[in-house]
């Protein structure tokens, strides 16, 4: 266990504890889970996973994974037609806008264009598609 201290004023002052969250992974006897490192220090687990369905359960993570990032590149909205067509400064401007609120997490104008409900799950489709051809 690893102690924590802040500073005040000159002295340091013990704020707490800090304790490894993994020890209180309690899973029951005869129980199985697959674990699926994604990125670096990042993990996603699947309860429940019986020897003869880990295979499959593994590969529905990976396609899951695909069908999330492209999922996510086509639910991106978009501008609306307009009469007059957008300049390059304007499109560049609007292309940024875009990037930095998908950085951000923030909302996207409500002038703008959605994808269907069909065009994700298309997109998800093809995802997988494309994750099995490889």
């Amino acid at each position: 266990m690893t102690t924590l201290y802040r500073k005040e004023g000159r002295r340091y002052v013990v704020m707490g504890h800090a304790e490894r969250y993994d020890h209180a992974d309690v899973m029951k006897a005869g129980t199985w889970r697959v674990s699926y490192c994604y990125a670096d220090g990042a993990l996603r687990y699947s309860y429940d996973v019986k020897p003869d369905t880990a295979s499959f359960v593994a590969a529905c993570e990976l396609a899951g994974e695909a069908m999330e990032r492209a999922i996510q590149g086509v639910a991106m909205a978009h501008p609306s037609p307009r009469e007059r067509p957008y300049t390059k400064r304007q499109l560049e401007i609007l292309e940024h806008f875009r990037a930095e609120m998908v950085d951000a997490g923030g909302l996207l104008p409500t002038w703008w264009d959605y994808s269907s409900a069909r065009e994700i799950a298309q997109a998800g489709i093809d995802a997988v598609k494309n994750w099995s051809e490889k």
